[in-house]
């Protein structure tokens, strides 16, 4: 029963590391891997990387330049919650991450937007960006992918970026990859 238990839970991290990284790869976020060997603080984790973000889209420097931030960034917080969201497809069940604690997705994706807005729209452009996703990652071939991405996962415990471009191409049409989001038009991908 204990293993039965154990594998369910590596399963379901797995779908959401997988939910991270197959975004990541659709909306051409660079990350170097993605595991689900845990550590003291998270479970699973996709490395970012490499290199810092740009400078012009980074709010404390004087050549921000917000229209390019805010495209960058509504990228990146895409990423962040696709991992919940996957787990959430996965296990159809919502497991609501605190908002307090600084490490979760969710709390990540609110302190990028309050950059860009006051709270309240903040909340409102990441809930707008959360059903993006979703919608997104129910489309059959991305929800392909994610599954397959996962259960390489299980069997590897890690992939390199290289990998998991390489399992997304083979369920997301290439033609489709960067037009999976709609991030000007504010679409998900519907086919």
């Amino acid at each position: 029963m204990a293993k039965a238990y154990a594998q369910k839970k590596l399963e379901t991290v797995a779908f959401h590391e997988a939910g991270h990284a197959v975004v990541a790869a659709m909306l051409g976020i660079p990350f170097q891997r993605v595991t689900i060997r845990p550590d003291a603080v998270y479970a699973g984790h996709v490395a970012l990387g490499p290199g810092d973000p740009p400078e012009r889209v980074c709010p404390w420097n004087p050549d921000w330049d917000v229209k390019q931030a805010r495209q960058y960034w509504k990228r990146h917080i895409c990423g962040l919650l696709a991992g919940a969201l996957a787990e959430t497809l996965h296990t159809r069940c919502w497991q609501q991450q605190p908002v307090d604690d600084e490490h979760t997705d969710e709390s990540k994706a609110l302190e990028i937007a309050d950059y860009f807005d006051p709270p309240t729209k903040a909340m409102q452009w990441v809930n707008q960006l959360r059903f993006q996703t979703l919608e997104t990652l129910r489309a059959p071939q991305v929800w392909a992918a994610v599954t397959t991405v996962a259960q390489e996962l299980v069997r590897a415990k890690a992939l390199d970026g290289a990998a998991v471009h390489a399992l997304v191409c083979n369920r997301v049409r290439p033609s489709h990859l960067g037009t999976a989001f709609d991030l000007e038009r504010g679409l998900s991908y519907a086919h």
